[in-house]
């Protein structure tokens, strides 16, 4: 009995820190960036490294030019949870609804489906 509740402990204390990692990179996130001089190149996407911006400000150094940007830390492909509404869904419907002229799209991320659940279950 000892056990089980050992182990129910434990799981409880893994659920809370991976919701509170997961709430921190939602909201220290870099700020979207919604115009820039290559307005037709966007990126989207969840990824450790939206929390620094360092893919975009590389690419950004690379291209010599700027693109919007709408990474959100802890996003879901599609759907939203309890940390965060802006999907990838949402950040391209919102990269639309800012300017439809979107020829290219550099994408990031996607762990959270697999990771997230797999920690919890």
């Amino acid at each position: 009995m000892k056990r089980i509740k050992a182990l129910l402990s434990v799981r409880f204390v893994v659920i809370l820190l991976v919701l509170a990692m997961s709430t921190a990179c939602g909201l220290i996130s870099v700020p979207w960036i919604r115009s820039a001089t290559m307005n037709n190149v966007v990126n989207i996407g969840d990824s450790i490294f939206a929390l620094s911006g360092k893919i975009h400000s590389n690419l950004t150094t690379l291209a010599g030019k700027s693109f919007r940007n709408y990474c959100v830390s802890g996003s879901y492909l599609s759907g939203s949870s309890i940390l965060t509404s802006n999907s990838v869904a949402v950040q391209y419907a919102t990269a639309r609804n800012d300017n439809s002229n979107i020829k290219t799209i550099v994408a990031d991320g996607g762990g959270n489906e697999v990771l997230i659940p797999a920690k919890l279950f």
